[in-house]
C-alpha cells in the first residue's frame, strides 16, 4: 500500500498519533493480522510481532531466493545483518563480509551484485545522497530490519527474545527510525518528489526532497522530542546552506506557536494532507471504503 493509503486506514480506527506510528510497520498484508493484539502501545507491539516470528520471517525470506540464491545464503544473510545494524554503504558492507571471509578482498565490486540482487527482490532498497556519488542502504521492511538488527544481537533463533522490559528503549529509537523514513516517504508521495539524504562526517538531515534536480524541501522529524525553540534554532542553523524552497519540520505534538519560514506537520497535519492526496488521486472514492490488501 501506498504511504498515504495506509496512514488514513489506521486513522479511521485510531487517533492521528497511533496512526502515524502503526502505518511504518503494518504496510505489508501479513501483519494486518496482528492488529488483534494491538492495545495503544506501538512498541510492545513491535515486540509481539518479532516474538512470534522469530522462525517465521527467515522462512518468508528464503522463499524469495531461487534455488542458486539459496547456496549463496550466507553472503544474503551477512549483508542485511550488516544493514540492520546500521552500515548503509557498499564500502562498509564489503568489509563486513570480507572480515568474516565471505569475500576473498575488500573490494566492493565482489558485493555489488549481491546488493542489487536483494533490492530487485525488494528486501533492500537505496536513496540517492544529495551532496555524495554513494547511495545510502537501508532493509525496505521494517520488521524484517528489526528482526536482523535483534537476531545479530540478542541471537534470537538460540536463545529467544529477551524481556520487553530491557529493550524497550532500544525498540523507541527504531520505531522512531521508521517512523521517520515513513514520513519522508509520505510527504515524497504528496509533494510528487524524491527523497535524497544528505550526510557528512558532522551533519545528517533526515530527508531532502528534490523535484527536477532541485530542492524542495529540507525535513526532520522529531517525533521523541518536543518542538523547542532551540531546536527550531538547531535545524535552520544546519539547513542554512542546503538552497531549499521550504523547511518542514513533524513533531509528534502541536507546538505552541508555529514558527515562521518552516512548515509544521502534526500527526492530524499529515492524516489531512494524505486524505486530500488521495481524494484528488482516486477521484470521490468514500475513504472509509479503503481496504488494507
Amino acid at each position: 500500500m501506498k504511504p498515504a493509503d495506509i496512514l488514513v486506514y489506521f486513522s479511521k480506527k485510531v487517533d492521528p498519533v497511533h496512526a502515524v506510528e502503526l502505518a511504518p510497520i503494518m504496510r505489508e498484508p501479513w501483519l494486518l493480522k496482528y492488529l488483534t493484539i494491538y492495545k495503544g502501545d506501538t512498541v510492545s507491539l513491535l515486540y509481539e510481532i518479532i516474538k512470534l516470528n522469530i522462525y517465521t520471517i527467515k522462512s518468508l525470506i528464503g522463499e524469495i531466493f531461487t534455488e542458486e540464491e539459496r547456496e549463496l545464503s550466507a553472503k544474503y544473510e551477512a549483508i542485511l545483518t550488516a544493514v540492520a545494524s546500521g552500515n548503509w554503504s557498499t564500502k562498509q558492507i564489503t568489509s563486513i563480509l570480507f572480515n568474516k571471509g565471505l569475500v576473498d578482498r575488500p573490494d566492493t565490486g565482489l558485493v555489488r551484485q549481491y546488493i542489487i540482487n536483494l533490492i530487485e527482490m525488494n528486501l533492500l532498497e537505496s536513496t540517492p545522497i544529495l551532496n555524495k556519488r554513494e547511495k545510502y542502504i537501508k532493509i525496505a521492511s521494517p520488521i524484517i530490519d528489526l528482526y536482523y538488527y535483534l537476531n545479530d544481537k540478542y541471537n534470537l533463533e538460540e536463545e529467544n527474545m529477551p524481556p520487553l522490559s530491557e529493550i524497550r528503549d532500544l525498540l523507541k529509537t527504531k520505531l522512531s527510525l521508521y517512523i521517520q523514513d515513513y514520513i519522508a516517504q509520505l510527504l515524497s508521495q504528496i509533494y510528487e518528489a524524491k527523497i535524497n539524504y544528505y550526510i557528512t562526517p558532522s551533519l545528517e538531515i533526515d530527508f531532502i526532497l528534490t523535484k527536477k534536480r532541485k530542492v524542495l524541501a529540507v525535513g526532520e522529524v522529531k517525533w521523541r522530542t518536543k518542538l523547542l525553540l532551540k531546536i527550531i534554532k538547531e535545524f535552520l542553523e544546519k539547513t542554512s546552506k542546503i538552497p531549499a524552497e521550504k523547511r518542514i519540520l513533524i513533531t509528534k505534538t502541536q507546538p505552541y506557536k508555529k514558527p515562521e519560514n518552516i512548515k509544521v506537520y502534526s500527526p492530524t497535519d499529515l492524516v489531512k494532507e494524505a486524505e486530500k492526496w488521495i481524494l484528488k488521486t482516486y477521484g470521490q472514492v468514500p475513504l472509509h471504503k479503503l481496504q488494507a490488501t
